[in-house]
Protein backbone atom coordinates (compact mmCIF):
# COMPACT_ATOMS: atom_id res chain seq x y z
CA UNK A 1 0.00 0.00 0.00
CA UNK A 2 2.99 2.53 0.94
CA UNK A 3 4.67 1.73 -2.82
CA UNK A 4 0.75 2.44 -4.41
CA UNK A 5 0.88 6.14 -1.87
CA UNK A 6 4.54 6.90 -3.48
CA UNK A 7 4.20 5.61 -6.76
CA UNK A 8 0.55 7.72 -7.49
CA UNK A 9 2.43 10.58 -5.86
CA UNK A 10 4.95 10.64 -8.25
CA UNK A 11 2.65 10.30 -11.53
CA UNK A 12 1.09 13.62 -9.28
CA UNK A 13 4.11 15.20 -8.80
CA UNK A 14 5.54 14.62 -12.81
CA UNK A 15 2.22 15.80 -14.25
CA UNK A 16 1.89 18.93 -12.24
CA UNK A 17 5.96 19.42 -13.54
CA UNK A 18 4.63 19.24 -16.94
CA UNK A 19 1.62 21.49 -16.49
CA UNK A 20 4.05 24.07 -14.67
CA UNK A 21 6.73 23.57 -17.26
CA UNK A 22 3.94 24.24 -20.38
CA UNK A 23 2.58 27.24 -18.95
CA UNK A 24 6.11 28.53 -18.37
CA UNK A 25 6.82 28.00 -21.99
CA UNK A 26 3.72 29.82 -23.40
CA UNK A 27 4.46 32.72 -20.46
CA UNK A 28 7.61 33.25 -22.67
CA UNK A 29 6.22 33.18 -26.14
CA UNK A 30 3.97 35.63 -24.86
CA UNK A 31 6.51 37.80 -23.80
CA UNK A 32 9.10 37.14 -26.56
CA UNK A 33 6.13 38.53 -29.18
CA UNK A 34 5.25 41.61 -26.93
CA UNK A 35 9.20 42.65 -27.07
CA UNK A 36 9.95 41.74 -30.84
CA UNK A 37 9.29 45.52 -31.58
CA UNK A 38 10.46 47.69 -29.04
CA UNK A 39 7.51 48.29 -27.08
CA UNK A 40 5.82 51.45 -25.58
CA UNK A 41 7.42 52.02 -22.62
CA UNK A 42 6.45 54.75 -19.88
CA UNK A 43 8.66 55.74 -17.34
CA UNK A 44 9.68 59.12 -15.23
CA UNK A 45 13.14 60.28 -16.37
CA UNK A 46 15.52 61.34 -13.94
CA UNK A 47 14.05 65.19 -13.62
CA UNK A 48 10.70 63.99 -12.74
CA UNK A 49 8.59 63.64 -16.26
CA UNK A 50 7.19 61.03 -17.49
CA UNK A 51 8.28 60.12 -20.79
CA UNK A 52 7.91 56.99 -22.88
CA UNK A 53 9.67 54.98 -25.45
CA UNK A 54 7.98 56.00 -28.48
CA UNK A 55 9.12 59.88 -28.20
CA UNK A 56 12.04 58.90 -29.73
CA UNK A 57 12.71 58.85 -33.20
CA UNK A 58 15.32 58.83 -35.52
CA UNK A 59 17.31 56.60 -38.05
CA UNK A 60 19.54 55.02 -35.09
CA UNK A 61 19.33 51.54 -32.86
CA UNK A 62 17.80 51.71 -29.94
CA UNK A 63 19.64 50.32 -26.92
CA UNK A 64 17.19 49.14 -24.12
CA UNK A 65 19.01 48.38 -20.51
CA UNK A 66 17.64 47.55 -17.35
CA UNK A 67 19.85 48.28 -14.89
CA UNK A 68 20.63 48.47 -10.74
CA UNK A 69 22.67 50.89 -9.70
CA UNK A 70 24.19 48.95 -7.13
CA UNK A 71 24.43 46.49 -9.63
CA UNK A 72 28.22 45.45 -10.42
CA UNK A 73 27.92 44.26 -13.98
CA UNK A 74 25.68 47.36 -14.55
CA UNK A 75 28.24 49.40 -12.79
CA UNK A 76 31.00 47.83 -15.41
CA UNK A 77 28.69 48.80 -18.56
CA UNK A 78 28.28 51.85 -17.37
CA UNK A 79 32.22 52.50 -17.23
CA UNK A 80 32.43 50.97 -20.74
CA UNK A 81 29.52 53.13 -22.01
CA UNK A 82 31.13 56.52 -20.43
CA UNK A 83 34.52 55.40 -22.04
CA UNK A 84 33.17 54.83 -25.53
CA UNK A 85 30.95 57.36 -25.62
CA UNK A 86 32.31 58.77 -29.01
CA UNK A 87 31.98 55.35 -30.72
CA UNK A 88 28.12 55.17 -29.45
CA UNK A 89 26.29 58.28 -30.88
CA UNK A 90 24.22 55.98 -33.49
CA UNK A 91 22.86 54.34 -30.74
CA UNK A 92 20.03 55.66 -28.63
CA UNK A 93 20.19 54.18 -24.94
CA UNK A 94 16.97 53.59 -22.46
CA UNK A 95 18.59 53.00 -19.00
CA UNK A 96 15.64 51.91 -16.98
CA UNK A 97 15.95 50.94 -13.04
CA UNK A 98 13.15 50.13 -10.11
CA UNK A 99 15.50 52.08 -8.33
CA UNK A 100 14.66 55.68 -6.74
CA UNK A 101 14.93 58.79 -8.90
CA UNK A 102 17.83 60.07 -6.67
CA UNK A 103 20.03 57.54 -6.98
CA UNK A 104 19.14 56.58 -10.81
CA UNK A 105 20.21 59.95 -11.30
CA UNK A 106 23.33 59.93 -9.37
CA UNK A 107 24.55 56.83 -11.09
CA UNK A 108 23.72 58.75 -14.13
CA UNK A 109 25.97 61.26 -13.16
CA UNK A 110 28.76 59.33 -11.45
CA UNK A 111 29.62 57.89 -14.54
CA UNK A 112 29.36 61.36 -16.92
CA UNK A 113 26.70 59.97 -19.02
CA UNK A 114 23.22 62.30 -17.69
CA UNK A 115 24.54 64.69 -19.85
CA UNK A 116 24.79 63.38 -23.21
CA UNK A 117 21.91 63.45 -25.42
CA UNK A 118 21.73 59.76 -26.67
CA UNK A 119 21.40 58.79 -23.30
CA UNK A 120 17.84 58.27 -21.51
CA UNK A 121 17.75 57.09 -17.94
CA UNK A 122 14.41 56.45 -16.10
CA UNK A 123 12.27 55.07 -13.04
CA UNK A 124 10.30 52.50 -14.76
CA UNK A 125 7.83 50.04 -12.36
CA UNK A 126 8.96 46.30 -10.94
CA UNK A 127 5.65 45.32 -12.31
CA UNK A 128 5.92 46.15 -15.61
CA UNK A 129 9.37 44.60 -15.86
CA UNK A 130 8.50 41.11 -14.68
CA UNK A 131 4.94 41.24 -16.66
CA UNK A 132 6.40 42.33 -20.11
CA UNK A 133 10.36 40.70 -19.68
CA UNK A 134 10.06 37.94 -17.31
CA UNK A 135 13.35 39.54 -15.61
CA UNK A 136 13.65 39.13 -11.87
CA UNK A 137 17.52 40.90 -11.97
CA UNK A 138 19.89 42.98 -13.65
CA UNK A 139 21.40 44.16 -16.23
CA UNK A 140 19.50 43.00 -19.32
CA UNK A 141 20.20 44.44 -22.88
CA UNK A 142 17.42 44.44 -25.38
CA UNK A 143 19.06 45.90 -28.81
CA UNK A 144 16.91 47.35 -31.46
CA UNK A 145 17.26 48.39 -34.93
CA UNK A 146 16.51 51.78 -36.24
CA UNK A 147 12.96 50.30 -37.65
CA UNK A 148 12.44 49.03 -33.98
CA UNK A 149 12.56 45.61 -34.66
CA UNK A 150 14.76 43.35 -32.26
CA UNK A 151 18.07 42.16 -32.93
CA UNK A 152 19.33 41.02 -29.46
CA UNK A 153 19.07 40.23 -25.74
CA UNK A 154 21.98 39.98 -23.28
CA UNK A 155 22.51 39.80 -19.75
CA UNK A 156 25.95 41.95 -20.40
CA UNK A 157 27.76 43.20 -23.43
CA UNK A 158 30.49 45.04 -24.28
CA UNK A 159 30.84 48.00 -26.29
CA UNK A 160 32.77 46.03 -29.31
CA UNK A 161 30.10 43.32 -29.18
CA UNK A 162 27.04 45.84 -29.30
CA UNK A 163 28.50 47.74 -32.34
CA UNK A 164 28.95 44.20 -33.91
CA UNK A 165 25.09 42.97 -33.37
CA UNK A 166 23.66 46.67 -34.77
CA UNK A 167 26.46 46.44 -37.88
CA UNK A 168 25.46 42.95 -39.08
CA UNK A 169 21.81 43.12 -39.08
Amino acid sequence: MKRLVIGVFYVLLLIATIIYLVSLNKKNEVITSKIKKLPSINFVDIYGIDSNTNEFEGDSAYVLIFFSAECDACIKEAEYYSYNQDQLQKFHFFMLSQDSLLKIKKFAEKYQLSAIDNFNFGQIDKVCIQNNWNIYQSPNVYIYNAEKELISHHKVISVEHLIKQVNKK
